[in-house]
């Protein structure tokens, strides 16, 4: 068995925090079939397939329609609980050959992309990313915050990045501070009117 089908599920499903919707992603190239279908993580393949017939968000409760599709396929994402939005990290570790415009990171709204960045848009010394032979590890890590609906981004050169997953705007350092003096603001006018 290739080394790749170990690190690349194909297809899979992942439900919202809230557990009323799953996102499903189907390889629709259909490219590691053959090798996988012989394997336990065939059975799993067959059964998804058998369920959902598209890329998309469903209800738990049915997979028969989808509330919206996708027509690309990826390692990973992250669907909100509010059966809207979505996070696409691109791969975490990517093909060196001009690695710099490759997808880092897209959002979307019911399907359709409202925002993506490039791995060059958010690194800034490609230098101090780890290599191997063939691969640039430029993510380091990342998260998801479905309750304020943000996603956190660190590259491998350090940089750390908070996206608005509802509109894939930067919000690093300004949401956050915005939002305490605010908080701390209406603590002062309380203090202040008793």
């Amino acid at each position: 068995m290739r080394a790749d089908i170990l690190v690349n599920p194909y297809p899979y499903r992942v439900t919202t925090p809230n557990g009323r919707f799953v996102f499903v992603m189907l390889d629709p190239e259909l490219k590691y079939k053959p090798a996988i279908w012989i394997t336990k993580d065939g059975e799993e393949e067959r059964a998804i397939r058998a369920k959902y017939k598209q890329s998309g968000l469903y209800r738990t409760d049915d997979a028969h329609k989808p509330l919206w599709t996708v027509d690309w396929y990826e390692h990973e994402a992250y669907p909100a609980s509010d059966g809207v939005h979505l996070v696409r990290p691109g791969p975490a570790g990517t093909w060196k050959a001009n690695f710099e415009d490759q997808l880092a990171v897209a959002f979307y709204a019911n399907g359709q992309l409202i925002r993506s960045y490039k791995i060059g848009e958010l690194v800034d010394q490609p230098e101090r990313l780890r290599r191997s032979a063939s691969l640039v590890w430029w993510r380091e890590s990342d998260a998801f915050d479905d309750g304020n609906l943000w996603y956190t981004l660190v590259t491998g050169d350090g940089k750390r990045f908070v996206f608005d997953a509802q509109t894939g705007e930067i919000i690093e350092g300004r949401w956050r501070w915005g939002r305490l003096a605010l908080i701390f603001g209406a603590i002062f006018a309380l203090i202040a009117a008793t």
